[in-house]
């Protein structure tokens, strides 16, 4: 590191040189001024750490001179040098920030020492700030797995878009990483000290879109006891990220191209439209396109989203990320936990490599975690994977936490009663009894399930 420079702003010449000569023999980079002008003359030629001033220069109060070292070079620390002690002046040096309040005869050894302090200080906040700015830098993309081609490419396409102001559709299967791709957009925009906020378009009705999205006014409706800001002005100036947004109903999708056309939302209750600045990230795992094919995604309101699309590939696309996403999921979770497991037996990876994971990355992140807790080695064995993984791919349930209750519940059924009847060889009778069914609600259930076709026909039902 280059030598740390300290200015002296010193009248008397004799009191100057005295320490001036100790503060070089310290190592440390030492330039003099006899008075104020001088002093903001060095200041703005190079950059000082610390300023020694002294109160009563010829040409200016040592205050006055703080005040301007304030305003010029915020970051140089500041130590007042007094000849005589004033209850005044030691009180509006301290307002000011100054370090320390010296006496003159003073030692310089306590100068000195109060120096070694306050630049160890300063070389602190200066590593932490950088170490911040690394650790927002690797938050970036740190948890975005990019080895394979295909999402070298989705980080170009990020920092690409980033820095402009576009609205960008994030599509690809649920579980891909349509989040992180989205934080990492805002992390990398000028927006990124603003919030980043995240709605889940699926878990909100119809009923509750307007007064979340845009907020409510005290008395707009029922148990409305107090002004509400809504999520688009919570994160402004920032960037909202809509999750899911093919689920926002046609009335809802009006409403949300409305606020995007005007720039400015309208909280239920309210006569007069705020303006709103915020940046639209909105993820499907859907075809949009089909869905404004079929009449239930606005068309206008698809082309004002999708200015910028990033596709993420499904994890079957990108397998070679497959070894590094599970070594960072055992980092990951190897601090959390607080185990030393590292790495996994070759044949772990293997099978990793070679499953079909329906469920995507959030899927093999889930196996990983929960290997992490019944691994006992330094390393994750086939036993510690749960059995699932040793089954084919159709005989396996993987629960889509896109779809309401309602759907989930009827998915599981489905693959549940297809599972028994397969386990008795395509025998229905066994299956339904197994199931606790009677034989005619089996039929009604299957019906409704839309899964008679389904059904394995070398058997009879008996």
């Amino acid at each position: 590191m280059s030598a740390r420079t300290i200015l002296v702003a010193e009248g008397h010449a004799g009191e100057r040189k005295r320490l001036f000569h100790k503060i070089k023999s310290q190592g440390y980079k030492c330039i003099g001024a006899d008075c104020a002008d001088a002093a903001l003359t060095r200041l703005g030629q190079e950059s000082c750490e610390i300023a020694v001033v002294a109160l009563d220069l010829p040409d200016m109060n040592g205050i006055e001179l703080f005040k301007i070292i304030t305003q010029i070079s915020p970051k140089t620390s500041v130590i007042i040098v007094a000849g005589v002690a004033t209850l005044e002046s030691s009180i509006e040096a301290f307002r000011l920030g100054a370090i320390d309040y010296l006496v003159r005869p003073f030692d310089p050894g306590a100068l000195l020492a109060k120096i070694r302090r306050v630049l160890e200080h300063q070389e602190l906040v200066e590593k932490t700030r950088t170490l911040r700015m690394q650790l927002k830098q690797d938050y970036n993309f740190g948890d975005i797995i990019a080895k394979s081609a295909e999402m070298r490419q989705v980080c170009e396409l990020i920092r690409r878009v980033a820095k402009t102001a576009s609205n960008v559709l994030v599509s690809g299967n649920s579980g891909t990483g349509k989040e992180l791709v989205a934080r990492a957009i805002h992390l990398n925009s000028h927006r990124l000290n603003s919030p980043f906020v995240t709605v889940n378009c699926a878990a909100i009705s119809d009923a509750l879109f307007e007064s979340e999205l845009f907020g409510h006014t005290k008395g707009a409706f029922t148990n409305a006891i107090r002004d509400k800001d809504g999520l688009m002005k919570v994160a402004a100036p920032g960037t909202l990220f809509l999750d899911e947004v093919a689920c926002l109903s046609l009335a809802a999708q009006s409403k949300l191209l409305r606020a995007i056309e005007s720039d400015s939302i309208m909280p239920v209750g309210a006569t007069d439209p705020i303006p709103i600045d915020v940046r639209l990230i909105v993820s499907t795992n859907h075809h949009l396109e089909d869905e404004v094919a079929l009449g239930t995604f606005r068309e206008d309101l698809f082309y004002r989203l999708n200015v910028f699309e990033i596709s993420l590939p499904s994890l079957a696309e990108r397998g070679e990320d497959i070894a590094l996403l599970v070594q960072h999921f055992i980092r990951k979770y190897a601090r959390e936990m607080g185990k030393k497991v590292d790495g996994v037996e070759p044949q772990v990876l293997q099978l990793l490599a070679g499953f079909e994971w329906k469920g995507e990355v959030r899927e093999l992140e889930n196996v990983i975690e929960r290997a992490m807790i019944f691994a006992d080695g330094d390393r994750i064995a086939v036993s510690d994977l749960p059995d699932y993984l040793h089954c084919k791919s159709e005989d396996r349930f993987v629960l889509d936490y896109n779809k309401t209750l309602k759907h989930a519940l009827d998915d599981f059924e489905r693959h549940f009663i297809l599972a028994k009847i397969k386990l008795n060889g395509g025998r229905r009778l066994h299956a339904f009894r197994e199931l606790g069914l009677s034989e005619s609600s089996f039929y009604r259930k299957i019906e409704r399930l839309g899964i008679k076709e389904s059904l394995p026909h070398k058997h009879s039902k008996h």
